[in-house]
């Protein structure tokens, strides 16, 4: 199992991310915290403990007999700030579960990257609010690691990069199409051979222009979409 980012710092990461996608604005009220709670499927303690973080960041403002507002905008980068996968419903926190990790001198994916004699390519599942909602192939240097262990790699791979890698991914490009997924994605999402899904084939760069992963996500448009936002 790979290591989980605690729920309160999901939530707090989620929040940030939509609140500097344009979700909420400066003085949006945000949902009540039971409602709200309810809605992420967390515990109202939970919850609040992600708001006072937000709170001491000064991210958010609690008035009393009001209810929490929007004070600013975030600074800074959001773990999850390049994720655009939501539920169909409009809301959701996500998390991952690896499925396997393998080695590959594919050439046509080693082209991409710069001086990288394999890559890693690590299989997971994609959930948003518990649910399983994509498949996601993911492609990375084998020269930041020489053995990498399944229970070493962070939730966030992004997170993971810019501990244990030391570089941070500062851009992406996403191509999304349609294509039929292969057939141990169709199996994992419990759908007929060769369905036709939407894909996003993402290229992502470090702060020095080089590319370090590619991805390619299929998602079940029954329980997922795609959604870009900006302000």
């Amino acid at each position: 199992m790979s290591k989980k980012l605690p729920i309160y710092q999901q939530i707090v990461d989620y929040l940030k991310r939509e609140i500097r996608n344009g979700r909420w604005s400066v003085g949006d009220r945000l949902p009540v915290e039971s409602e709200f709670a309810d809605t992420l499927g967390v515990a109202v303690g939970t919850l609040r403990k992600s708001l006072s973080v937000l709170e001491a960041d000064g991210l958010l403002e609690r008035r009393q007999g009001s209810g929490t507002y929007i004070k600013s905008t975030p600074d800074g980068r959001s773990i999850y700030e390049f994720f655009h996968l939501e539920s169909i419903e409009g809301k959701g926190t996500p998390s991952a579960e690896i499925i396997r990790i393998s080695q590959s001198n594919h050439i046509d994916r080693l082209a991409k990257f710069e001086n990288e004699s394999f890559l890693w390519v690590l299989n997971r599942k994609r959930f948003i609010d518990k649910r399983l909602s994509a498949i996601e192939e993911i492609f990375f240097g084998g020269s930041h690691a020489d053995k990498v262990d399944i229970n070493d790699l962070h939730e966030s791979l992004y997170l993971h990069y810019e501990t244990e890698f030391n570089f941070w991914i500062s851009r992406v490009e996403d191509v999304v199409d349609c294509s039929a997924a292969p057939d141990w994605v169709c199996e994992q999402l419990k759908l007929p051979s060769a369905s036709v899904l939407s894909r996003v084939v993402r290229t992502s760069w470090s702060g020095e222009d080089k590319v370090r992963e590619v991805s390619i996500t299929w998602i079940d448009h029954r329980v997922a979409r795609y959604v870009a936002r900006w302000r």
